[in-house]
């Protein structure tokens, strides 16, 4: 778990699915992320509400929002429209 990691230990890049709300997740992720690097956070399709709640947040961690992709999957693997990307810069 990222919250049981040490501070010194920093990485280029954190992926997070199914971890909470952005809000949480984004100031824990960009903590062990180097300058540079990005937090990818995987939510579903609405997200653009709890991304505006966040960006505080992202901002005083040391964060920017780069964008939120909406992948494209093809149909027969049923999750059409589910699942959002969100993709922070840690800077």
């Amino acid at each position: 778990r990222a919250e049981n990691l040490s501070s010194s230990m920093m990485f280029d890049a954190a992926l997070g699915r199914a971890a909470g709300d952005l809000e949480k997740t984004a100031t824990i992720a960009l903590g062990l992320v180097d300058t540079g690097g990005l937090y990818l956070a995987i939510k579903g399709s609405s997200v653009e509400a709890e991304v505006s709640e966040a960006i505080e947040a992202i901002g005083a961690s040391g964060g920017k929002l780069v964008g939120i992709e909406k992948p494209v999957y093809p149909e027969d693997f049923g999750i059409k429209d589910r699942v959002s990307l969100v993709v922070i810069r840690k800077i």
